[in-house]
């Protein structure tokens, strides 16, 4: 979309648009996975708890983790890591190069109708 793509800085990322992405090659060197996924379920549920960015606690985190199941105490020292990271799109971004390239769905759904 030519208008959309002019004001693009404008258009603010969600937490949905992030957890649909898998955050490949973070920016971790040891326990990469368990990074990413750890960092993945906080956008998960920051989309599900309003959609938008914000400071999530390791006591929200876990409460949401046990509605999901799979849930392990180990997840604390990941979420310790990547916590700094998810809470703005601006610092998600530097998490992974895939978040890096992330588009707006606005802007996404204007390419593919070629609006």
């Amino acid at each position: 979309m030519k208008f959309i793509k002019k004001f693009e800085n404008y258009i603010e990322l969600k937490p949905s648009d992030f957890a649909n992405v898998n955050p490949m090659n973070c920016r971790f060197n040891s326990d990469r996975s368990e990074h990413e996924t750890i960092a993945k379920n906080i956008m998960i549920i920051l989309w599900r708890t309003g959609n938008e960015f914000r400071d999530l606690s390791w006591k929200e985190y876990k409460e949401e983790r046990l509605k999901d199941g799979n849930f392990t105490e180990g997840e604390k020292y990941y979420f310790d890591n990547v916590i700094r990271w998810c809470f703005s799109a601006n610092n998600a971004k530097q998490f992974s190069p895939k978040w890096q390239v992330i588009k707006p769905e606005i802007e996404i759904n204007s390419d593919k109708y070629n609006l």
